[in-house]
């Protein structure tokens, strides 16, 4: 289930990059070739930009291959990895769900009073809602982690640490 939502997650990020590209493309285009800039194309394209990284960020959770510092942990034996790996997934979970509230104050704020974008007065209190689904999505992938180990993830001494492979 996990990798089911994190493939369709990367479906959506890759549409959505492709129209990120695409539109800074017919920009550049519209701009230089036919001397015809388009007034909302710098901030729609922020806007996409924005949502593709919070994707971004929630397939890393799902997928467990996020950034990690593990001069500490690589040289403890299995049992402390999996506490100190347990004890990660906590903090993450707690940072994400107080983000996912915290975000979700600031959208709903922006919605309220209905929020435009600067330029081409584009709606953006909808493109805010995607910071706190994203982290409520991220604490519930953390969470899952706290109690089960991702059938995904090394589960063996040897192949426990994955920097080897970046």
């Amino acid at each position: 289930m996990v990798r089911a939502c994190s493939r369709l997650f990367k479906i959506c990020g890759a549409l959505l990059t492709a129209g990120f590209l695409s539109l800074i493309f017919y920009a550049v285009l519209s701009r230089y070739l036919f001397s015809r800039p388009i007034n909302y194309s710098d901030e729609l394209a922020a806007l996409l930009f924005v949502t593709c990284a919070f994707i971004g960020i929630l397939c890393s959770a799902l997928d467990n291959d996020h950034i990690e510092i593990n001069i500490a942990t690589s040289k403890m034996k299995m049992g402390w990895r999996s506490i100190f790996k347990r004890l990660s997934a906590v903090i993450c979970t707690i940072f994400f769900g107080f983000f996912a509230y915290q975000s979700y104050i600031f959208a709903e704020f922006s919605r309220q009073i209905g929020a435009l974008t600067e330029g081409a007065a584009l709606p953006i209190s909808y493109w805010m809602y995607v910071m706190p689904v994203a982290s409520a999505m991220g604490a519930i992938a953390y969470a899952y982690r706290i109690f089960f180990v991702p059938s995904f993830a090394p589960t063996t001494e040897d192949n426990y640490d994955r920097s080897a492979e970046n």
